[in-house]
């Protein structure tokens, strides 16, 4: 489950009520985010950062990859939030061809590394 917003150039992952636990698969979800954050980087340069939303933003109440992960059992939930240049939450038209190749590197690296 991936799950994308503009706002902080982060690939999220659960959870991020509390810092204090960290989910079962932690490893694997951390090393998958800062693959795919490596790769979405390497496109134009722009750095993303992997890490729950408590880590890379605030605790907060949870959200929607948290319940992906956590109640619906998907193996892999994530937030992907797109380059934001300090815009606010809306694609500028002229950067969202920018935004799908960033966004589609990081899919492929995704989908290239789960495990089964």
């Amino acid at each position: 489950m991936r799950a994308c917003h503009q706002s902080a150039n982060n690939v999220i992952l659960a959870y991020g009520h509390t810092c204090d636990i960290k989910a079962p698969t932690d490893a694997d979800l951390r090393s998958l985010a800062e693959g795919t954050a490596d790769a979405i980087s390497a496109v134009k340069g722009t750095e993303f950062k992997a890490g729950s939303t408590c880590e890379l933003i605030k605790n907060l109440s949870g959200g929607s990859s948290d319940f992906a992960y956590h109640v619906a059992k998907a193996p892999y939930a994530y937030t992907i939030e797109l380059e934001n240049d300090g815009k606010g939450f809306v694609v500028p038209p002229d950067q969202i061809l920018a935004s799908c190749k960033n966004m589609l590197a990081g899919f492929r690296y995704m989908l290239a590394n789960m495990k089964d």
